[in-house]
């Protein structure tokens, strides 16, 4: 997805966690008289786009091979990234009580039986469901885990079908599937980590919502967004480790792949005994060119209370 920085450039967050250019950015300089061009973009296929431009722009380029002086670098960007969180309205609303109905399905029960989900679904009716995270229902939660779940209980006490919704550990919402249900008691569960794509165990603990609490929990009285909020600073420190053990992965198969290349030893190879002192000196060349930078670029800048207290831990330790 392209994801804007603070600073007002975007950037391109691929898949796997790696952060791209999104745009072609070209820059003029006059220095003595002539014109320095220098562009730059997320990869060769793009600038291709753009240098055609350049040259009619400027003629006397006709014939200079630009893509051929082209030069593959690597930065980090020092702006913090703007990424908005925002869910719901109708659309979200249908998809998050399709999901339930789904699995009330798995459990036995026909769309018939979950009148209020139906009447939603077919724009009968107004929407079946609220935020809640009054209580944490899920017993074994990880804080650092991220996960996506349903849970569909069947209560024959109170005659309703309930279902619980978690997106990513921090987005909690209950949903009425029916306030008509006579049928026996029952829980299904199903959860799965959008990380790995795999299921996972969850297991969910929903109280016996009475009528006059389920539409307390239509009125957001049942939700504190403070709640939302740690969480997902929760959340966002763990992301932000993984993706710091994968950054430091990625320069190291970088130092090897480089120090392959130069050595002559494919992937999976084995390196002779000559080139090994050689490898090992490639390796440690591209790391001391790489891994500086990140590091630095991981270290947050110290405020002026931090100062303060450095300077008086070292003013103590002068005195000892």
């Amino acid at each position: 997805m392209v994801v804007p920085t603070l600073d007002g450039r975007r950037l391109r967050h691929e898949s796997g966690g790696r952060l791209t250019r999104h745009d072609v950015e070209i820059s003029k300089k006059e220095i003595d008289g002539q014109i320095h061009l220098k562009i730059s973009g997320p990869s060769k296929k793009e600038l291709r786009k753009h240098v055609r431009g350049v040259v009619r722009q400027h003629p006397q380029l006709q014939g200079v091979d630009l893509l051929g002086q082209a030069v593959a670098s690597s930065e980090y960007d020092p702006s913090p990234m703007e990424i908005k969180v925002a869910f719901g309205g109708l659309t979200a609303g249908r998809s998050v009580v399709k999901s339930c109905a789904a699995l009330a399905h798995v459990a036995g029960l026909r769309l018939d039986d979950l009148e209020q989900a139906r009447d939603y679904l077919r724009g009968k009716d107004a929407p079946c469901f609220g935020y809640y995270n009054e209580t944490d229902v899920v017993s074994d939660r990880l804080q650092s885990a991220f996960f996506h779940c349903v849970h569909v209980q069947g209560n024959e006490r109170w005659g309703n079908v309930v279902a619980y919704v978690e997106y990513f550990g921090w987005m909690r919402i209950v949903v009425l599937l029916s306030d008509a249900y006579d049928g026996p008691g029952f829980t299904e569960t199903y959860a799965v980590d959008p990380v790995a794509g795999t299921e996972m165990a969850v297991s969910v603990n929903l109280p016996d919502f009475t009528t006059q609490e389920i539409q307390d929990i239509y009125g957001y009285k049942k939700v504190d967004f403070e709640v939302c909020r740690r969480a997902m600073e929760s959340l966002i420190e763990s992301y932000q480790e993984t993706a710091r053990k994968r950054e430091i992965w990625r320069i190291v198969n970088e130092a090897f792949d480089y120090a392959g290349e130069k050595c002559g030893v494919r992937f999976g190879g084995t390196i002779p005994e000559e080139q090994r002192a050689r490898f090992k000196d490639l390796v440690m060349e591209r790391l001391k060119d790489r891994l500086p930078a990140f590091l630095l670029h991981q270290m947050k800048p110290l405020d002026f209370e931090d100062i303060n207290q450095v300077l008086k831990d070292k003013g103590d330790g002068a005195k000892g």
